[in-house]
């Protein structure tokens, strides 16, 4: 039987006993495009296990059961959760690159932001009309986090830049925050004096509101203000400047972490959740699985004699751009040590790629992390010389050099059809290469156990089909 790869209503993704399934995707901005290329042969693949004529209405959202992300990603999770197709997301990255970041905002860069977050809100608005419309319903309705179009647990990450609180938003109905004096919340109103102060209920927010505000950008766009409370206002950026850009290692703990089996007064209510955010999934490697792709990584780097000649205030805006990568991999480092990941990614020069190195003999999930290095080596390695030297690929680059190609790739908002094209070309190719279809003839091989094992069947366990 493949019953994970066929629809099931949200309360059994959220509910179910059995194994469960999380799909984490990065922010970074248009390099989206990048990881649907991954995401095209994920599902490509996880379709092919069913039988011939079920595999054109296989989604994603079937077979994840919480899909999380920030920034761009979030945008990618709400679409997967929605229903749509990989190759229906990928069209639609084009559009919002150029509609969005194709113009430059009037005004002096650093005082107002570079893009018009109005664009932004159009593209999204628009995007949501046309699947309305596809549902027969009226196009002008606004989607609530709480929709019932939602066919699968969702997570969005987002900064509230007024706290300094990164905002973790799912569309679990037994949240403490869903809905003001929730029924699945009386025990705890009842040792605690009532529901406290009434807040707008997380599944009235609009989504394209929380989508827009996981992906507004600082410095790119602006951020977007939210009425959470008949008496107070909250401002929100981009989740990349939380400690979330990647969302693996949060949709983990959202989806595991519950109250011990002695905590008092808590465990004693009748049919309550598990923790505050409704989930209590059981660990363990055959209980659980993350998937986490990339946008692309590379470190800021840069020459120490310059960095010590700039301004103060500059020097600080350097210190910052390496902190979205210290928090990734700080997240990854923790997942590869309370897992056993057949293809572990190297970490740093001390700790290597972590083969065999953990904090516990037992695993506590089933993790992959699958990304590129934006850099030569790894791009003409995945890609094969020819076509990383062909014109197709370089276009006017050798004039300027391959340096500088990469810096434009490596860009949040670089959407010029040629950088987009390379992008999805990249993304494309290391999607082929993870999961068995690599065009030069290539597979990864695992740090241990059957190395003629198909990558795709240890990264996506059949185990996990049933």
């Amino acid at each position: 039987m493949r019953d994970a790869l066929r629809p099931k209503s949200l309360e059994t993704h959220l509910f179910a006993e059995g194994r469960k399934r999380i799909l984490a995707l990065d922010g970074g901005g248009v390099r989206g495009i990048l990881t649907c290329g991954i995401l095209e042969q994920v599902e490509a693949k996880l379709a092919n296990r069913l039988p011939a004529a079920e595999r054109e209405d296989f989604r994603l959202c079937h077979y994840f059961d919480l899909i999380a992300g920030t920034s761009t990603g979030a945008i990618m999770a709400t679409l997967l959760a929605l229903g749509y197709k990989v190759s229906e997301i990928k069209a639609l990255y084009r559009t919002l690159a150029n509609d969005v970041f194709g113009t430059k905002k009037h005004g002096i860069i650093g005082m107002v932001p570079k893009f018009d977050s109005r664009k932004l809100t159009k593209v999204i608005n628009d995007c949501f009309r046309d699947f309305l419309i596809s549902k027969g319903a009226d196009p002008n309705h606004c989607l609530e986090l709480g929709t019932d179009y939602l066919q699968t647990g969702l997570m969005i990450c987002s900064k509230r830049i007024d706290k300094g609180s990164p905002w973790i938003l799912t569309n679990n109905p037994k949240a403490k925050y869903w809905e003001w004096n929730s029924p699945h919340w009386q025990g705890f109103y009842d040792a605690n004096g009532g529901p406290g102060e009434k807040f707008i209920a997380n599944k009235h927010y609009i989504l394209q509101e929380v989508v827009q505000a996981s992906a507004s950008a600082p410095f790119f766009l602006s951020p977007v203000e939210k009425q959470i409370s008949p008496v107070e206002k909250a401002l929100f950026f981009d989740g990349g400047v939380s400690p979330h850009n990647n969302p693996a290692m949060q949709a983990f703990l959202v989806a595991t972490m519950k109250w011990r089996d002695n905590a008092k007064p808590w465990p004693t209510w009748k049919g309550e959740p598990k923790s505050p955010f409704g989930f209590g999934w059981k660990t363990g490697a055959d209980n659980i699985s993350v998937l986490s792709l990339g946008t692309g990584a590379f470190r800021p780097t840069f020459d120490v004699s310059d960095f010590k000649g700039k301004m103060a205030g500059l020097k600080a805006i350097e210190a910052l751009r390496g902190m979205i990568p210290d928090t990734s991999t700080n997240g990854l480092t923790w997942l590869q040590a309370m897992s056993d990941p057949a293809f572990p990614i190297k970490i740093n020069s001390e700790l290597g790629d972590m083969d065999d190195l953990g904090i516990m003999n037992d695993s506590l999930l089933h993790f992959q992390r699958i990304d590129v290095d934006l850099d030569e080596p790894a791009i003409r390695d995945i890609l094969g010389d020819d076509l990383f030297d062909g014109n197709d690929f370089l276009g006017d680059f050798p004039k300027k050099g391959v340096d500088e190609m990469i810096k434009t790739m490596r860009a949040l908002e670089n959407s010029t059809k040629t950088n987009m094209d390379r992008l999805e070309t990249i993304g494309e190719h290391v999607g082929q290469f993870w999961f068995g279809m690599d065009r030069h003839g290539r597979r990864p091989l695992p740090s241990r156990g059957d190395l003629n094992a198909d990558p795709a069947s240890l990264i996506l366990p059949h185990a996990f089909d049933s």
